[in-house]
């Protein structure tokens, strides 16, 4: 028989964990000074977040981080290419 109480518990340790984790990335982007970093860091955020909002049922926090994640991932493609008209950028 499973102990319900116990599995609760481990429930419970899991939703906090994942929130301080996400909360902790959030806090280390103010830290970074490189955009890919902080794009990277801000990717896993959004994911961290998203299991978060899940887990809790929080669906405000599940909508942003859902619209957030592409527009970082987008951004970090983006910082990734060369800008159109630079020819110097181009060309190195």
């Amino acid at each position: 028989m499973v102990d319900m109480h116990h599995s609760f518990v481990e429930v419970g340790w899991a939703k906090e964990a994942c929130g301080y984790v996400a909360s902790s990335l959030v806090l280390c982007t103010f830290s970074v000074t490189s955009m890919q970093v902080l794009r990277c860091i801000g990717i896993a955020s959004n994911i961290a977040f998203i299991g978060y909002a899940i887990m809790t049922s929080t669906t405000p926090i599940l909508i942003l981080h859902s619209l957030l994640l592409p527009m970082n991932i987008y951004r970090l493609v983006q910082i990734g290419q060369p800008r159109r008209g630079n020819l110097r950028e181009v060309m190195s």
